[in-house]
């Protein structure tokens, strides 16, 4: 079986076969001047910040019904850095940027100026203009690309932005890509092939062009591949202190949260449901289980891949937190 082509990385089925992105966490030093950013891109607030925990954590979602979940943390090691992306000598696995589709680039780039947000970068290919790139208050990259309209004299608005899809992608720095990208096919169905170039960079720690993988749903990841440190915590949540950037990205899964659980836990893959989150004997997750508004009965637990990296996996009927709380 393939999607327009596209060839399969793998012949055994996934453990599970993921439907859609539904929630990004993203850790911000000021809740206020986030939502003020984001909003100015398509996300409008569902819930105030919560009072019942140390960290407050609020819920935006955009047209296309994605989540941000974001929640407070502590200033970067370089208010002018971001951890992830601005450090050229450390290139540590992680979230490294999220990527909106939008109707028209050119468009959105004199869109998000007239919103005073200013362009960090961009992505031809040729003359065409594909992709730009800004950062939100705390440095953390979003991307907007694909002209899924691409009429000439579109006017982009903020509630085009992210509709109607609501994501294009997320991109993920790893370590030792070909067996990363196995992992992701093998548990999560991250399945199909749709680009793979070699590094063939003389500097190999710039960020060349990503693999990219697809599920049968359509939902790709960017797959960065030069990460040359391996921490043993995740690097947002290093020494328990939570840093900015994206913390995780949560997916909708096919098959029920407790038998996908099973299956991972049978693999000697630690799937932590949002309750257990505190009392793990994990760093990374006890500092995260203060990030996050939990889903109620055993709907959403969290695993790590192979570099740390977090992701939720979420029931399908339990997607949408902001109604539950």
């Amino acid at each position: 079986m393939s999607i327009a082509g596209l060839p399969a990385l793998t012949t055994l089925p996934p453990l599970m076969k993921v439907l859609q992105y539904a929630q990004l966490g993203i850790a911000v030093t000021n809740i206020s001047k986030s939502i003020e950013f984001y909003s100015k891109i398509g996300f409008t607030l569902q819930s105030p910040p919560s009072l019942a925990i140390d960290i407050p954590v609020v819920v935006l979602k955009n047209k296309g019904g994605l989540e941000l979940h974001l929640s407070t943390c502590i200033q970067g090691i370089d208010d002018e850095k971001n951890i992830l992306m601005d450090y050229p000598l450390n290139k540590y696995p992680g979230h490294t940027h999220a990527s909106f589709s939008v109707p028209n680039v050119l468009a959105t780039r004199t869109y998000l100026e007239s919103q005073e947000i200013g362009i960090s970068g961009e992505r031809k290919f040729g003359p065409k203009l594909r992709a730009i790139f800004a950062r939100d208050p705390d440095r953390t990259t979003l991307e907007f690309e694909r002209n899924y309209l691409d009429s000439e004299d579109v006017i982009v608005t903020k509630e085009m932005i992210g509709y109607p899809q609501s994501i294009d992608h997320i991109g993920i720095r790893i370590s030792k890509p070909i067996e990363m990208v196995k992992w992701y096919a093998d548990q999560l169905g991250f399945i199909y092939e749709v680009m793979k170039y070699e590094h063939n960079s003389e500097d190999m720690l710039k960020n060349g062009p990503p693999w990219i993988t697809r599920t049968e749903s359509g939902i790709d990841i960017n797959f960065i591949i030069n990460a040359n440190e391996r921490p043993v915590e995740n690097i947002l949540f290093a020494n328990g202190i939570t840093r900015p950037g994206i913390t995780y990205a949560a997916y909708t899964i096919d098959t029920s949260v407790e038998e996908a659980a099973e299956k991972l836990r049978n693999k000697g893959i630690t799937a932590t449901f949002d309750e257990e989150l505190a009392t793990t004997s994990s760093v990374t997750l006890k500092t995260l289980a203060t990030t996050i508004i939990p889903i109620p009965s055993r709907q959403s637990f969290f695993i790590q891949d192979e570099d740390q990296n977090l992701i939720r996996i979420i029931a399908a009927s339990a997607a949408t937190t902001a109604t539950t709380n």
